[in-house]
């Protein structure tokens, strides 16, 4: 489980829309992979930001529809250094995303208070790079080893509803459920050699 804070400012002008938003979540995830154990609780940091470009259209008083489109960059960094103890040998594992999200939302005001949005993204996964840093944990902590594999296809799926309280001019707060999904291409893979002298 992860545990975050996220940030946004919106700006409306004449029915143009622009956004900047940003996440940063600690916390444990949970990996499997083919060939090796499952791993519980990895320590991991997730950091995303995003700018928005888009037309927020009136369709009533009180509803408005606004389609985006924008660039995104999303980065996960997991440390392996406690699993693999026994050999002394762990690793850092980086995720590097680069992508365009395109979407849609839906707003109503139902109240001077309260309001809720409905929001679907597709997001196009432009280019993205695994780095492995291998550490040796025995003396010094050491890196040994640094691996870059690219990863070229892949998309992203995001939906979520929030209900938003606004409690002055500058200050809102809101509860969003949300999906996010990933689906990655298969990467390249590469070996990587350690030696330990005596």
């Amino acid at each position: 489980m992860m545990y975050g804070i996220i940030g946004s400012y919106r700006f409306i002008y004449s029915n143009f829309m622009f956004k900047v938003e940003g996440l940063l979540d600690v916390g444990g995830l949970d990996y499997s992979s083919t060939g090796s154990e499952k791993l519980n609780n990895t320590d991991s940091i997730l950091f995303e930001g995003r700018v928005l470009f888009g037309y927020h259209l009136p369709v009533s008083e009180v509803s408005f529809i606004t389609s985006y489109i924008g660039v995104g960059y999303r980065q996960l960094e997991s440390e392996f250094d406690e699993k693999f103890a026994s050999v002394d040998v762990g690793y850092f594992k980086t995720y590097d995303y680069h992508y365009i999200p395109i979407g849609i939302n839906f707003s109503k005001n139902l109240n001077r208070r309260w309001s809720y949005t409905a929001t679907a993204e597709y997001d196009i996964f432009l280019n993205g790079k695994i780095q492995y840093t291998v550490m040796d944990y025995s003396g010094y902590g050491s890196v040994i080893d640094e691996v870059n594999i690219n990863q070229k296809n892949g998309y992203g799926l995001r939906g979520s509803v929030q209900m938003q309280k606004q409690v002055n001019q500058f200050l809102s707060l809101a509860v969003e459920p949300f999906v996010r999904y990933w689906n990655i291409a298969e990467s390249d893979s590469t070996d990587v050699s350690y030696y330990k002298g005596i």
